[in-house]
């Protein structure tokens, strides 16, 4: 990760993703499951492949097809799914292709994606992409939230970023599907499946708002806990912080 986004910030934000995503999770699965199911479209779960012949030139995967796809790079998860638990506990069923295809342990994909998103941009214009001057007042009042709590950067860190991932958060995990350019983050259905575990895009901006809002005091809540556990140091009081 870049050092411009090791502040307080960023590793709360990639901490609250993840945590909205364990929430997810435990709402759709009942219990607490690290590796988990996303049911994918069909001729995918049948094929392993998008393309027609996954045999030619050789066996292969939807991870390495050979065979051109146009643009833009199918989805490998399917409309409306459910996270289902992971069902294969033996060493032979971790080996199988439905596992290593269709199973993936959710927070290493969480972390792994916005590490990835929150680097460091020359075109900050993701505000432009939100609907109105209320939502952009909205973040802006959450990020001065943020930066203001002594434990957080103060107004020393890059705000513009700060301000520029938030506002590009909340317009590609709102969409229907996640753009070319959000799915670029290596492996493109890293996003995909961030996105479909949000589940945003059946809320309002609100509800997303007041989501992200919670899980960010909470994962600055853990860090401080552990930093408090290795430094032995006290807690900084502030009776504001978590009133929000």
């Amino acid at each position: 990760m870049s050092s411009r986004t090791n502040f307080p910030f960023f590793q709360d934000l990639k901490s609250a993703v993840v945590l909205l995503m364990a929430r997810s999770v435990d709402r759709q699965c009942h219990f607490q499951s690290d590796y988990i199911h996303l049911h994918p479209p069909s001729q995918l779960l049948n094929h392993g492949c998008w393309c027609d012949d996954p045999s030619s030139p050789s066996p292969h995967n939807y991870t390495c097809c050979p065979h051109p796809r146009g643009p833009s790079t199918p989805s490998i998860v399917g409309q409306n799914p459910r996270a289902r638990p992971c069902w294969h506990s033996t060493s032979s069923g971790r080996s199988s292709n439905t596992h290593m295809l269709f199973c993936f342990d959710f927070a290493f994909v969480g972390n792994t994606f916005m590490e990835w998103y929150m680097q460091p941009r020359t075109d900050l214009q993701g505000h432009t992409g939100l609907e109105s001057e209320a939502q952009r007042d909205a973040l802006t009042g959450l990020l001065r939230q943020c930066e203001s709590h002594p434990t957080f950067d103060g107004w020393e860190g890059p705000t513009e970023e700060k301000y520029d991932v938030l506002c590009r958060l909340f317009v590609d995990m709102r969409r229907y599907r996640p753009t070319d350019e959000t799915r670029a983050s290596g492996p493109p259905w890293e996003a995909e499946r961030v996105h479909a575990l949000l589940g945003w895009r059946a809320k309002t901006f609100g509800e997303c708002l007041a989501e992200l809002q919670r899980a960010i005091w909470e994962a600055g809540d853990i860090r401080l806990s552990s930093q408090r556990l290795h430094t032995g140091s006290t807690p900084v009081e502030d009776s504001g912080w978590f009133s929000m």
